[in-house]
């Protein structure tokens, strides 16, 4: 909401506050964190960040030929183990169909049930998850460098699953990404909208350090003291008389767009 007390100019201080929540920010954010990949599945990107490290995901939907060892960019697996390579082996050519002679490089060549493949691999929850479960069937030690999130909303109906690459996000930031944080973060993505608040006193405007572009964190008073602060040289006793009339309590109203997903 857009608030002012124009029409009491006599008191020589023209101030505007502009509190809400914007919509038009939250599609940005939206658009470059988030891709969708198919079927209620998501990728997050971090702002664009980690696009190179699902170089393996957008293989499996263009429908190119994937290699045995993109099998590392999912897992950490000792593919060079023999037990190990014999199971993977017959695991590719059982569930896709192929023959073990177009295997003995580690790569799956063109025009061997390409096709198959990919609906065996995209037959379940998820593209990997057959895979899971067969490496847990035959014992075969492996550390996931992927995590599938469930992401929920404020209605019945609200649901998304969102696939992240903990190692590329621990290569980005330099530590361990903390999942509950990041189902936060990743749940204000899909669900809300960032706050716009900042005001405008005699023409000078103030955008608050505390709350802009953040979510959920307004304060009336906290933000009253920003702007106390700001402009300390005014006639304060007036200042805050206005503040206290025209601040809202909270940040509740929207505008701009509806929020949608990219295409």
């Amino acid at each position: 909401m857009v608030r002012n007390n124009f029409d009491k100019s006599s008191t020589g201080l023209n101030v505007e506050v502009n509190i809400c929540n914007d919509l038009s920010l939250a599609q940005i954010n939206f658009n470059e964190n988030i891709e969708e990949f198919e079927d209620g599945y998501y990728i997050y990107t971090n702002y664009n960040n980690l696009k190179y490290y699902y170089k393996n995901i957008y293989k499996m939907k263009s429908y190119y030929t994937v290699s045995m060892l993109d099998i590392n960019d999912f897992y950490d697996i000792d593919i060079n183990d023999r037990r190990t390579k014999v199971i993977l082996y017959r695991y590719l050519t059982r569930e896709y169909k192929i023959l073990y002679s177009d295997l003995k490089d580690g790569y799956v060549t063109d025009g061997y049930a390409t096709q198959d493949m990919l609906d065996t691999l995209l037959d379940t929850e998820y593209s990997l998850v057959s895979l899971e479960e067969f490496l847990n069937r035959y014992s075969i030690p492996y550390k996931s460098k992927f995590t599938v999130l469930d992401i929920r909303g404020y209605s019945q109906g609200d649901y998304a699953q969102v696939i992240i690459m903990n190692d590329a996000l621990s290569t980005i930031w330099g530590s361990e990404p903390n999942i509950r944080e990041l189902e936060q973060e990743l749940t204000h993505f899909f669900y809300d909208a960032p706050q716009s608040v900042s005001i405008t006193i005699n023409g000078d405007e103030f955008i608050s350090q505390k709350y802009d572009g953040y979510y959920d964190n307004y304060d009336k008073q906290g933000f009253t003291q920003e702007v106390m602060q700001e402009f300390s040289g005014v006639n304060t006793k007036l200042l805050l008389e206005i503040l206290n009339d025209l601040v809202p309590e909270e940040c509740t109203e929207w505008n701009y767009i509806i929020l949608k997903s990219t295409e």
